[in-house]
C-alpha cells in the first residue's frame, strides 16, 4: 500500500520580507531584560599584564588564558585588543555570567602569575568608575632615603636579661613626657639612655610594635617609628589625625 508523504509547512519568511516589530514590543511581550552597561560592567574582569605577542600567537595565547580565566568559572567570552600591527596590548577584557562570579575570578586573578615576566592585575570594570584622574601638579613622591638605625634587637641582648617598658606622663601645661625604662628586678626601674627620655615625643599616644621592635609615636601629620639603641626615626607615616595603629604579627 502506497504511504502519502505529507510536505512539511515552510515557516520562513520571504527573502524581501521586513518585520516592522519593534524591539520593545518584543521586550514588552517576554520576561527578557535588556542587559544595562552597568550590569555588564559588574560582569567583566579588565585583566593588565597579559603577554603581547604578535598575530601568528595569539590562538595560542587565547589557550592558555582560557584554562586560567576558567578556574573560578568558565567565563562567557573573552576580548583581547590589538594595535594596527595585530599585536596584543598586553590586557583584556573577561566576561562571566555574575557578578558573583566576576568578583571571585577578579579575586583570585589578581596578583596570579602566568610565569616569571607576567603577573596580572585584575579589576572588576565597574570599580573603575572610581577612579580619578591625578591631579594637574601631581608629582611622584620623593624616594625615602635609607635610615641605619642600628640592631633594632639591641634589647633583647642585655646580659641580665632585663625587658623594657615606656611611660608617658604630662610634663607641665601642654607638655607629654616619653620615657623607655629597664625593668631591673629588686631595684628602681631606670631610664635606658638619654635619648630614651623626651619631651613631647609623642604628642598623643605611643605603642609599641608586637615584637617591641619599633616605638610608634603619634602625632598630628602622623605616625613615626623609632628603634635601635639610640632610638632613631626609622620611618614616619604622613596620616593627618591619626589615632590608632595596629602592626602585622610579624612587622612585616
Amino acid at each position: 500500500m502506497a504511504v502519502e508523504v505529507q510536505e512539511m509547512p515552510d515557516f520562513s519568511d520571504p527573502p524581501d520580507f521586513e518585520d516592522d516589530i519593534t524591539e520593545a514590543e518584543v521586550l514588552e511581550n517576554s520576561n527578557l531584560v535588556r542587559p544595562t552597561r552597568l550590569y555588564y560592567e559588574e560582569c567583566c574582569v579588565l585583566i593588565y599584564g597579559i603577554p603581547i605577542v604578535g598575530p601568528e600567537r595569539i590562538e595560542k595565547l587565547k589557550t592558555v588564558l582560557a584554562k586560567l580565566f576558567s578556574f573560578v568559572h568558565p567565563p562567557v567570552s573573552t576580548f583581547i585588543p590589538t594595535d594596527e600591527d595585530g599585536k596584543t596590548k598586553g590586557y583584556c577584557f573577561v566576561e562571566y555570567d555574575t557578578p558573583a562570579q566576576t568578583n571571585a575570578a577578579a579575586k583570585v586573578l589578581d596578583g596570579s602569575a602566568l610565569d616569571k615576566n607576567h603577573t596580572f592585575s585584575a579589576y572588576v570594570l565597574s570599580a573603575m568608575r572610581d577612579l580619578k584622574e591625578p591631579e594637574a601638579n601631581w608629582t611622584p613622591p620623593a624616594k625615602n632615603s635609607y635610615v641605619d638605625a642600628g640592631d633594632l634587637w639591641w634589647w633583647t641582648q642585655n646580659p641580665k636579661c632585663m625587658d623594657q617598658f615606656a611611660i608617658q606622663v604630662e610634663s607641665g601645661p601642654g607638655n607629654v613626657n616619653l620615657g623607655v625604662f629597664w625593668n631591673a628586678k629588686g631595684q628602681d626601674p631606670y631610664i635606658v639612655s638619654e635619648d630614651a627620655n623626651r619631651l613631647n615625643w609623642s604628642e598623643f599616644i605611643f605603642k609599641w610594635s608586637p615584637s617591641g621592635t619599633y616605638l610608634a609615636s603619634f602625632h598630628s601629620q602622623g605616625v613615626a617609628l623609632w628603634g635601635g639603641e639610640k632610638f632613631v626615626k626609622v620611618q614616619k607615616i604622613q596620616h593627618p589625625g591619626v589615632s590608632y595603629v595596629e602592626f602585622s604579627p610579624n612587622e612585616t
